[in-house]
């Protein structure tokens, strides 16, 4: 279960008290708190044998948005090409308040960060589709 760690917490008679959290993104994707508890359940539920009921705690994956400075904005853009404007069209921030803060005077409000956050992961998960696609020899109709 690459990125989701699971914890067995507490053993008791009948119940087992598990938490289970995703660490860090594998490939783009965030688990809701459903998905981490299916993940979890299909590798303990077997063992158990139905001896114990499960109970599981999860803890969904956070980003670190305080990582969404100035200079993390500029490596981004460099990174897939994008200018300013292409960056203010599509993610609904004003020129005024990107101005500021390419320009340093003032950090990204955290609202700001996760909407960088967010709008750069979909261009990193669009850059690794279209090369996957493109290394494929099954044409992108049959997929």
């Amino acid at each position: 279960m690459a990125g989701v760690k699971v914890d067995i917490q507490e053993v008791g008679p009948e119940i087992i008290n598990v938490r289970v959290g995703q660490k860090e993104l594998k490939n783009g994707f965030l688990h809701n708190q459903r998905q981490l508890v299916s993940r979890a359940a299909k590798v303990l539920a077997p063992l158990m044998g139905g001896q114990h009921r499960i109970h599981y705690t999860t803890l969904t994956f956070k980003p670190d948005f305080a990582a969404v400075t100035t200079d993390w904005l500029k490596e981004r853009l460099a990174e897939f090409r994008l200018s300013r404007n292409d960056l203010i069209k599509q993610s609904g921030l004003g020129k005024e308040v990107l101005s500021r803060i390419m320009s340093g005077a003032e950090p990204p409000a955290p609202h700001q960060q996760a909407v960088l956050y967010y709008y750069f992961m979909v261009h990193e998960l669009n850059h690794s589709t279209r090369a996957f696609l493109a290394s494929d020899d099954t044409p992108a109709a049959d997929l």
